[in-house]
């Protein structure tokens, strides 16, 4: 996708006088496709910022931005990312000496293959003019974390804030060692609120969940989870007494509000790199969870939002879950269109017994002209089917096509076999219900290839042996064939 000539996102316009608004982009990995949705989303309200800031994962998100690409180039380009990209390995002989080895691998795909493909420039970068941007890095020599203004950043402070300790290596810059950030903190709160900032939006995509995990792995993102979350509160505890102050009369950085908080997150943890790396999940369903995500959130969020908390990072605990994501091609309004549909079940056992609709996100892309919209407030409901014994998936979601606002809704029939060719009756209507007036209806197919696409999404998570595994299964298949 070409780079667009349109105004670039979130910026303030010359002579700004406005309400000084940070942008803070958490860590979180290769996951953070995600972010690229909530920023889709966050454009559409019409959100402005004077500052922005990254740490970890999110500076591929920052860079990004500050490299001048619009948010639909940004999920355009981690939609099409090749993940294998991320890992690169270090020369065999290093592998000979494994006490001695700098890391498990080196940073040199995501510096020739990923940042390139992303779209980031280090020179246009440092040419901003209408957005300020940090990159956090922690210098190792000195323990300390630095947030590094764009003007000033370099390609290797890129690179270091990205390598996480065990996995990369750290990066010698000048005469001190770089790494990331993300064991001193995974999101600086701070560095907005000394720019003068009155409304921090944080996007947060780190765990905070209540259930203690086994396995080497899983631990070692716990205390990934404990180092963030705790660096976090200690912030959300300074910013609160700040506010204290502030409303006394005491504004050390000059705010003459106090600072609003507001925190956009997922509802379940995300799943981890493993499952990206390994296709349990893709690049373009983080996208539409975080589009949804944003939107839903700023559908319901307050003027004035809640003092920030331990709470506010809280996420539901998983059960046994399932995903999968499924391709459909068909017209609309007379344009070749592919629907892109991802849904989670993130406790197996209570979806069986509760019978209640369950979240769907969703994308749909007019391939002649290369646009992509996302839905939000997905539902699916599972019922009867047409034919007798037989049950259907009826979905639904809101998608904003053009400026306009649209409800979609189609049902899927259910059965365990493929065929060459499936139909799928969409149906398009104004407004936010299907009380709104229909103003299109196609059917859209799936074809032997996306038939194949749905079965190698099937994935199953948090499941202790395969026989776990093989109890959920044999339950899906009850509730949604039988």
């Amino acid at each position: 996708m070409e780079q667009s000539n349109s105004p670039l996102p979130f910026r303030v316009p010359a002579g700004y006088s406005g309400i000084k608004r940070s942008l803070v982009l958490a860590g979180g990995g290769m996951r953070l496709a995600y972010q690229a949705g909530v920023l889709k989303a966050l454009e559409e309200e019409g959100l402005q910022f004077t500052h922005a800031d990254a740490t970890s994962g999110g500076i591929f998100n920052l860079a990004m931005l500050l490299s001048g690409l619009s948010t639909a180039e940004m999920c355009n380009n981690w939609s099409t990312v090749r993940i294998k990209d991320f890992i690169s390995y270090l020369p065999l002989r290093k592998y000979l000496s494994p006490l001695q080895l700098p890391a498990f691998g080196d940073a040199d795909g995501i510096a020739r293959k990923v940042f390139p493909h992303l779209g980031i420039s280090v020179n246009r970068i440092r040419q901003e003019e209408r957005l300020a941007g940090t990159f956090n890095v922690c210098n190792y020599s000195w323990k300390t974390n630095e947030a590094i203004p764009h003007p000033h950043v370099q390609l290797q402070h890129l690179i270091a804030g990205v390598s996480l300790p065990m996995l990369m290596p750290a990066l010698k810059i000048g005469a001190d060692w770089y790494i990331d950030a993300v064991w001193i903190k995974d999101a600086n709160l701070l560095e907005a609120v000394k720019r003068g900032a009155e409304e921090i939006w944080l996007v947060w995509a780190i765990g905070n969940q209540h259930q203690y995990q086994g396995g080497s792995f899983r631990q070692y993102v716990h205390m990934i989870e404990m180092s963030a979350n705790g660096a976090l509160f200690a912030e959300f505890d300074y910013i609160n007494e700040l506010n204290s102050r502030i409303e006394k009369g005491d504004s050390p950085y000059g705010q003459k509000q106090e600072v609003k908080v507001h925190i956009i997150k997922p509802e379940y943890p995300l799943p981890l790199d493993n499952d990206l790396y390994f296709n349990r999940i893709n690049t373009t369903t983080l996208i539409e969870m975080g589009y949804a995500d944003a939107k839903e959130y700023c559908i319901n969020a307050s003027q004035y939002p809640a003092p920030p908390s331990p709470q506010s990072t809280k996420m539901q605990e998983p059960g046994v879950a399932f995903s999968c994501r499924a391709r459909l091609m068909g017209q609309l309004q007379d344009r070749e269109a592919l629907l892109h549909l991802s849904f989670s079940i993130h406790d197996v056992e209570h979806f069986v017994e509760a019978h209640h609709p369950y979240r769907l996100v969703a994308s749909l892309s007019f391939t002649t002209a290369d646009l992509t919209y996302y839905g939000y407030q997905g539902r699916l409901v599972v019922g009867p089917g047409a034919a007798e014994g037989t049950k259907s998936g009826r979905f639904s979601f809101r998608i904003g096509i053009s400026g306009e606002d649209y409800f979609m809704q189609g049902s899927w029939p259910l059965h365990t076999t493929s065929t060459a060719s499936r139909a799928v009756e969409i149906a398009l209507h104004k407004g936010s219900s299907a009380a709104g007036e229909l103003v299109a209806s196609s059917c859209f197919t799936t074809t032997a290839t996306d038939w194949r696409y749905l079965q190698k999404s099937f994935s199953f998570y948090n499941t202790r042996s395969w026989i776990e595994k093989r109890k959920a299964k044999q339950k899906l298949k009850s509730y949604f064939f039988v």
